[in-house]
């Protein structure tokens, strides 16, 4: 399995990291045969994921790690994502808009979008979200408020 691993320091002033995401999962979106919508979604919806550590996990606070690694075969794609930052409140986010959400909530929606299989865990002071989507096969949305096929899997450890 092909491995990809960017370490990054939390800064939410610096969106430096959003070209360097940008530009991998690109490139990896055109390797692995995402396309269309997914493949300009894929790059977002980790920079969203990113961002909801950035702000929720560490509260803004710089200088903070996170590290990114991305793995695949020729049926799946797996990003995980790691931080030191606080807890993530259970459930995790649907994606499904609400008025309430207007303001917040959209990244998930997009994270939801392109991952159907999300999975949470905190474990020894460490926070493990699991980002996975089938390749080879579109995501199938049963409606438009539905971005995600499969219910969310969270476990807190």
């Amino acid at each position: 399995m092909p491995m990809i691993r960017i370490a990054l320091k939390s800064n939410h002033r610096d969106m430096a990291w959003h070209d360097q995401i940008q530009r991998t999962f690109e490139a990896l979106a055109i390797e692995t045969g995402i396309d269309g919508m997914e493949r300009i979604l894929l790059p977002m919806a980790i920079v969203e994921a990113i961002n909801n550590i950035i702000k929720h996990a560490y509260q803004l606070a710089n200088g903070q790690p996170i590290l990114l690694e991305a793995q695949h075969s020729h049926q799946t794609l797996c990003i995980e994502l790691r931080d030191q930052g606080l807890p993530m409140p259970l459930p995790l986010p649907d994606g499904k808009m609400t008025d309430a959400a207007a303001e917040s909530g959209r990244g998930w929606r997009i994270i939801r979008a392109v991952f159907p299989d999300v999975d949470y865990e905190r474990i020894n002071n460490e926070n493990l979200l699991r980002l996975k989507r089938p390749l080879g096969e579109k995501i199938k949305h049963s409606n438009p408020d539905q971005t995600s096929t499969t219910p969310p899997q969270t476990t807190n450890h």
